[in-house]
């Protein structure tokens, strides 16, 4: 099998895992992006550049396009071998060029974005994250702290090393022996979960 075949889904099974995926089959989604994981890699290094990536954790990166490609699937649709591959590249692009804006020369933990989950992770978290006053960061933290009380173990274990300790993909998934996928999904959906208790409080 060479590299190609080793990316491109025939366009019978990208169709196939999209049904299956957008039907609620996380595995299926897996299947399609996990595929694609070395070249999303490989496009990553080379659009981020060395100075970019003083900046930006190229994990950040995939995690986030895994994130929105998942609450953005119902708008892909196959239309060639590949599709699935380039859609993904896409939104990597759009990411980095999001996560780069939002970092600038900031530290690592600085809100990576503007989604009310993030905000407040990074709020909470960092003390150097936003004009918050010692009040406000408290409130915010009991707020995180009651919507993660909501997720089960495993949610709560992922976004807190992934997220709050800012540890690498790998890692996380080796101190959860879980696959990066299996992280990625935790994440993803612990995140969506959070944004969504979150979403309309004010927590910039």
């Amino acid at each position: 099998m060479d590299g190609r075949a080793a990316i491109v889904e025939p366009l019978h099974r990208t169709a196939d895992l999209l049904t299956r995926a957008r039907a609620g089959d996380e595995h299926a989604f897996d299947a399609l992006f996990a595929r694609v994981v070395p070249r999303l890699q490989w496009f990553v290094d080379l659009r981020m550049g060395a100075r970019v990536r003083e900046r930006v954790d190229r994990d950040d990166v995939i995690q986030d396009t895994y994130a929105a490609a998942l609450t953005q699937l119902e708008s892909f649709t196959p239309t060639r071998e590949g599709a699935f591959a380039s859609w993904l590249l896409a939104i990597a692009e759009n990411q980095i060029r999001r996560l780069v804006a939002h970092h600038g020369a900031a530290h690592r933990r600085a809100v990576r974005s503007d989604r009310p989950a993030d905000r407040a992770l990074a709020l909470a978290a960092d003390p150097m994250s936003g004009p918050a006053t010692r009040a406000e960061r408290r409130d915010v933290r009991e707020r995180v702290r009651a919507a993660m009380a909501t997720m089960d173990a495993a949610e709560q274990e992922a976004v807190l090393l992934r997220v709050v300790e800012a540890r690498p993909l790998a890692e996380v998934a080796e101190i959860m022996d879980r696959s990066e996928s299996a992280v990625r999904r935790l994440v993803a959906r612990a995140l969506g979960s959070l944004g969504r208790q979150l979403s309309g409080e004010d927590v910039a």
